[in-house]
């Protein structure tokens, strides 16, 4: 009776505690509630409706015209009637109106004032800039497809190892995809307004009017850059099926009238992991253990892996060896990875000849902790303009780079799964310096290191352009151009396993046992890979153009035709006695000790184009 007495005594006291908390959660309920109400009513005594309507400078109306408070990121759009609606506050002074193509106009109002008409005034200067598009270029007033244009100076203001990475959010209906940042193959993958082929979706890069240039986008200098544009649906038809998924066109910077002028630029950057997973520490992941052995015993609580004490131990690091608390992400990575870049150009000229040259150098660090991962980029571009006559034109393109790229054995991939396989209650270096053996002889301090081999990866790329032009004298609007281009690179991959040891400690004799991983049943490996692929494209090009008040034609009819080669051929060798040879001639002497492949391909293709604008 005594027990039921105290038991309803201390749910009497429960009930008037849960009161007493309501009571106080209402109260605060209905204070916040009166305070925004007051606020609400405060605010709309403070705002004022004003209405208008957008023109053009014939008295069209504009949909979709930008309208906001001057100064702030209150604002609304124009309807199709060119109606638009805003609600503004007391102390709002102007309004801006801006829309694509037109001029931007500011309006004061007055207190009173509830009624603001805008009759905007076509951008001129805008409407007769130059946009490159497929094989040539166009004022944007004669614009009939989709183009949007940005330029290389807009790209320096986010600056990135990688170009591509640079583009995201620059243009309508793009998506950027970056999967890696690795250095050295951390570009991004694109889509224009979505994915239009069931098969390869790549979106079709031309730089410098060379479509599928080898070396593509991704590792130009932003120095060199003078424009990037992007062709969308129609505007991309010029070059055929292969911009089914749209064209990225890339104009490098020309040579310009006047003194040489010299700049040099330097970037220090750092890079770090937009997010990482935060994992549990030893102690809880011990204690969750223990969770899944009391639910999936049937005895309930039997057998439990770590008793209070373990738990204890692992949290108090009173004994590192047997019970660490080991945050491989921390033991691998590093917060940040340093990353630097400079570029030397001269640019100058006179009437008849322009040139423009340029030097960078490129580097790139990872993030892994004493590891090997590096990229190193040496390139250089020169583009020369000439007048050979008053109707004859000739530009000579050179550009070139060296990257050298440095991996361990073990990928990026294989380090990152290993780092989140890894236990928190095994330990990565023990307090001697040793390598635990980490989970299966996979230890993720190590990995990144040069202890298992060094994967090396240079490439070399070479493009030239020659182009000529001519103005036919005796026909006005008449020109006859063409180019040749050459393209080649030189892609060598040499990997070398070598053997590494890792220990595990015994508990009862406290040694520490050797286990030998890596390489092949305990011997170096060694492969090489060569492919070396070239790129030959001719063009020729007929061009009328007619200018005659408000009428403008613009049309070509072109021939072009292009060889893609390529040749791989790689070898290995197994069974490598020393790690100081590493030579496919210096490998073991039995046939299954030796490999060799080899692969090829020639790709033609021969075009027919026309254009009419």
């Amino acid at each position: 009776m005594e027990i039921n007495f105290i038991n309803q005594r201390s749910n009497y006291r429960m009930q008037e505690q849960t009161k007493k908390v309501l009571s106080s959660l209402y109260t605060c309920i209905l204070f916040i509630g009166v305070c925004l109400f007051s606020a609400s009513a405060t605010l709309a005594q403070n705002q004022r409706k004003i209405s208008g309507t957008v023109l053009d400078e014939t008295g069209t109306p504009i949909s979709g015209a930008n309208v906001q408070i001057q100064g702030t990121t209150t604002g609304t759009t124009s309807d199709v009637a060119g109606k638009y609606s805003l609600n503004i506050s007391a102390n709002a002074k102007s309004l801006q109106v801006s829309f694509v193509g037109y001029l931007s106009q500011v309006k004061n109002i007055t207190a009173n004032q509830t009624v603001v008409d805008f009759r905007l005034e076509a951008d001129v200067k805008s409407l007769n800039e130059v946009v490159v598009v497929g094989y040539g270029t166009q004022k944007k007033v004669t614009l009939t497809g989709s183009v949007s244009d940005v330029k290389g100076s807009e790209m320096l203001k986010s600056p990135q190892p990688n170009v591509s990475n640079s583009l995201a959010g620059r243009f309508s209906g793009f998506v950027a995809n970056n999967r890696s940042g690795e250095p050295g193959y951390d570009g991004s993958s694109f889509s224009i307004r979505g994915l239009a082929t069931t098969g390869n979706n790549d979106v079709l890069i031309v730089v410098d009017g060379i479509p599928g240039q080898i070396g593509g986008l991704d590792r130009l200098d932003p120095n060199d850059i003078e424009s990037i544009s992007i062709l969308k649906d129609a505007s991309a038809a010029v070059y055929g099926s292969r911009a089914a998924n749209g064209v990225i066109l890339v104009t490098t910077k020309r040579g310009a009238t006047g003194k040489p002028t010299i700049s040099y630029n330097f970037n220090q950057g750092f890079s770090s992991p937009t997010r990482l997973p935060k994992l549990a520490d030893a102690p809880t992941y011990a204690t969750i253990l223990n969770e899944i052995d009391y639910y999936n015993n049937p005895a309930g609580g039997m057998n439990q892996q770590y008793s209070a004490a373990d738990i204890a131990k692992f949290g108090n690091g009173s004994d590192p060896i047997n019970f660490p608390n080991t945050n491989w992400q921390k033991e691998v990575l590093r917060s940040v990875a340093p990353q630097s870049q400079h570029s030397l150009t001269i640019n100058g000229g006179n009437e008849n000849t322009k040139y423009y040259l340029s030097a960078g150098i490129l580097n790139q660090e990872s993030l892994i902790k004493n590891g090997v991962t590096s990229y190193n980029q040496y390139n250089f571009r020169s583009n020369v303009d000439a007048n050979v006559t008053d109707n004859l034109k000739v530009s000579l393109s050179l550009s070139g780079r060296q990257e050298d790229r440095r991996y361990p054995t073990s990928s990026a991939g294989n380090i990152f799964r290993s780092i989140y396989r890894a236990y928190p209650t095994v330990v990565a270096t023990y307090p001697n310096g040793l390598p635990s053996t980490g989970i299966e002889n996979n230890n993720p301090v190590v990995l990144g290191t040069s202890a298992g081999g060094i994967n090396n990866n240079p490439k070399t790329v070479f493009n030239g352009i020659l182009r000529a032009s001519y103005n036919l004298p005796f026909v006005k609007g008449v020109s006859i151009d063409g180019f040749y281009s050459a393209d080649k690179s030189y892609d060598f991959s040499k990997t070398f396993n070598t053997p590494y040891p890792l220990f595990s400690f015994n508990k009862s004799t406290g040694a520490y046992n050797q286990v030998i991983t890596g390489g092949s049943a305990g011997a170096a490996t060694l492969s090489e890979q060569q492919i070396n692929t070239s790129l030959l494209i001719q063009n020729i090009k007929l061009n009328y153009v007619l200018n005659k008040g408000k009428n403008n034609l613009n049309a070509f009819v072109a021939y072009e035709q292009s060889s893609n080669k390529a040749e791989t051929f790689g070898a290995s060798r197994l069974n490598y006695p020393t790690t100081s040879t590493p030579e496919l001639s210096q490998g073991g002497a039995a046939a299954t000790d030796k490999n060799n492949y080899g692969s090829s391909y020639n790709f033609t293709r021969k075009s027919y184009i026309s254009r009419i604008a």
